[in-house]
């Protein structure tokens, strides 16, 4: 699955189970509540996203402050940036 369609699919999770627990409450604060559920997974998605780029800039910044004789690391620079966390 695709890192946008994971995104989509915490949010639409989100949703369905602020739905589900809403169905005997009134209609407004169950759309509160399904609200409330989009604006905390957003918040934890782009919270990711954030540290990413936080992790690319500082790799980026690593590497444009490299003297001339050490720019054979920028690579394994990118490519740590670049890795995946387990």
């Amino acid at each position: 699955m695709s890192s946008k369609n994971k995104r989509y699919m915490n949010i639409a999770k989100a949703c369905l189970s602020a739905i589900n627990q809403t169905n005997t409450q009134s209609t407004d604060l169950a759309y509160q509540e399904v609200f409330d559920a989009i604006d905390t997974a957003f918040t934890e998605q782009f919270g990711l996203l954030g540290s990413d780029h936080q992790k690319m800039r500082d790799a980026l910044d690593t590497i444009a402050n490299l003297p001339e004789d050490e720019l054979s690391q920028a690579p394994q620079i990118a490519r740590l940036a670049l890795k995946k966390p387990h």
